[in-house]
């Protein structure tokens, strides 16, 4: 969505308010593909500061996630806040504002709500996730797989460390 700033950039006012409904539809973010279930909320002001435009403000968006456990869908609303400049000129952590004075309000979210994302997303937090022998989801269904005994992992000892073992029964 291309958003006007022209009468902030010819400083015929100094501050402008933001309330939006914005229709995104998905976007991609760590080779997964995150989907927008409703439009986004956008409210904030964008303020000139002379040398650059600040917005300050905050969206409000439900997405469609995958879990990172158990690979399910599930539906989460994030309240993210945005906090960014825009100059005509280079400015350190800004985004540069095109001749027209029209910018992507599109992107700016989709960047944010990227960077405000957990790296692990989860349904639940009590999610089981998947059997890690026969692969079936353990929150809705049990499996007879055996679990992997601790005492095989504990005989599996790395050479290197193997003189470590008995450190301390030296007594």
């Amino acid at each position: 969505m291309l958003f006007n700033l022209s009468k902030l950039c010819n400083k015929s006012v100094m501050k402008l308010s933001v309330n939006e409904k914005i229709n995104l539809d998905k976007i991609n973010a760590f080779g997964e593909e995150i989907i927008f279930n409703a439009p986004v909320d956008l409210k904030g002001t964008f303020i000139n500061k002379d040398e650059y435009i600040e917005f300050n403000g905050e969206v409000s968006c439900n997405l469609k996630l995958i879990c990172s456990k158990c690979l399910e869908t599930f539906d989460e609303t994030f309240e993210v806040k945005i906090d960014e400049k825009f100059s005509r000129f280079e400015v350190e952590d800004s985004f540069e504002i095109p001749a027209s004075c029209e910018i992507d309000l599109g992107r700016i979210i989709e960047e944010n709500i990227v960077g405000y994302l957990p790296i692990q997303k989860r349904c639940s937090e009590s999610c089981k996730g998947l059997c890690p022998i026969c692969g079936i989801n353990l929150n809705l269904h049990t499996c007879e797989c055996k679990p992997i005994v601790e005492e095989e992992e504990e005989e599996k000892i790395d050479p290197r460390f193997a003189k470590l073992q008995n450190f301390f029964n030296k007594n």
